[in-house]
């Protein structure tokens, strides 16, 4: 009798574990929402610029790079202008979601020549002007498109 009892508690127990997990997987799904902003093109499919997660309100931006909305480099061998570019886009994903870049925790700066972090350092502390977020900057061997020189990837706490 009691081997029967605790196998009816165990059964049990394991239909409501079973109820939660679905409800959490249900919930985990309306947390998370994936947006494409206009003049911050994606450049692949299934792809995204920034994806915003609820309830916390995180606002994850992709690696943006210097291209126009035709998929056209732009400033190809100027990454000064190539920062400014990708910064001004980042600012435009930003303000689609009611942030600025004061809103911005996180900064991971993607570079093909790490001597170029003097050139880019001004353009950065232009956008980012006073407690800005924390930041990595990194050489990579190459960016997908050999005229890409940089690329910047953010994280945002909504308003």
């Amino acid at each position: 009798m009691a081997r029967k009892a605790a196998r009816t508690r165990a059964k049990t127990k394991a239909r409501a574990t079973k109820k939660k997990s679905n409800k959490t997987k249900a919930s985990l799904s309306t947390l998370r929402q994936s947006v494409n902003v206009p003049g911050a093109a994606a450049l692949f499919p299934n792809y995204s610029t920034s994806v915003v997660v609820k309830p916390g309100r995180l606002l994850f931006i992709s690696g943006q790079v210097a291209t126009d909305e035709n998929g056209k480099t732009v400033a190809p061998g100027d990454v000064v202008g190539q920062a400014e570019y990708v910064l001004q886009k980042i600012e435009t994903i930003l303000k689609f979601h009611g942030a600025t870049a004061a809103n911005v925790v996180q900064d991971h700066v993607y570079v093909t020549d790490r001597a170029s972090h003097p050139l880019v350092l001004p353009v950065r502390l232009k956008h980012f002007p006073k407690d800005g977020p924390t930041s990595s900057f990194v050489e990579v061997a190459s960016l997908k498109d050999p005229s890409w020189l940089i690329e910047i990837e953010v994280v945002a706490v909504l308003p």
